[in-house]
């Protein structure tokens, strides 16, 4: 099997099956090096649900995806091996059983020592993932893009949403707090205390107005190498 892109050349790109960048749909054991895998569960929202459909709708929009980068001068595509291997399993009115599949999904996953980029889903769903990842590896570091920290606390008595993958994550032991990187931050916070668990961990993270003022160079002068 060939993996790489269906031509839009030869078939245009608003047809055939909508895949991750117009890859094969293959089956998780297949030869590949990298799943794109859609995990389409929304559940841990607080205010605007729809993430569930993101893995559908990067499909589609993924159609127009080109592999050829002119700043690099090479194909993205030639590199590894790609396919789509569809969507993990999720229980859209039950979250600790999409938690459980997911978990399941992944460590499968994890166990045929395969790659994988994951597009849910809000952002509850990175926590089993997560999971996975520490059975396979053990403590992880992260880099995280985001306007938010998602360090908060529960809401409505609700410890599980998707303002709390990282506080989670940390406290559970998956990730060195001190080797976790935020990028995006902005906007206001509910009170000053938000900030006390990054404090804490040693979480280094970078705002929006931080990039604005300093520049872009500055910011990436900070980045680890």
């Amino acid at each position: 099997m060939k993996y790489e892109p269906l031509s839009g050349r030869e078939f245009p790109r608003f047809s055939g099956i909508k895949t991750f960048f117009r890859m094969p749909h293959v089956s998780v054991g297949s030869d590949y090096d990298v799943a794109l895998v859609g995990v389409p569960y929304d559940g841990g929202v607080s205010y605007r649900p729809g993430a569930r459909f993101a893995p559908s709708h990067v499909r589609q929009a993924s159609s127009l995806g080109r592999g050829f980068s002119w700043s690099r001068g090479e194909n993205l595509w030639s590199k590894k091996k790609f396919a789509d291997v569809g969507d993990c399993p999720t229980v859209p009115v039950d979250q600790k059983m999409t938690y459980e599949r997911i978990e399941k999904y992944f460590d499968e996953l994890l166990k045929l020592n395969k790659k994988f980029i994951s597009v849910g889903g809000d952002h509850s769903t990175t926590l089993p993932i997560l999971r996975s990842l520490h059975r396979k590896y053990g403590k992880v570091s992260l880099i995280h893009f985001d306007a938010h920290l998602d360090t908060y606390p529960a809401a409505w008595d609700c410890e599980y949403h998707h303002g709390t993958f990282v506080r989670h994550a940390i406290d559970e032991g998956l990730i060195d707090g001190s080797k976790t990187f935020q990028v995006g931050l902005r906007g206001p916070l509910a009170s000053g205390d938000d900030l006390n668990f990054v404090k804490k961990h040693g979480v280094k993270f970078t705002t929006v107005d931080d990039v604005r003022i300093g520049g872009l160079e500055k910011f990436i002068s900070t980045l680890p190498e």
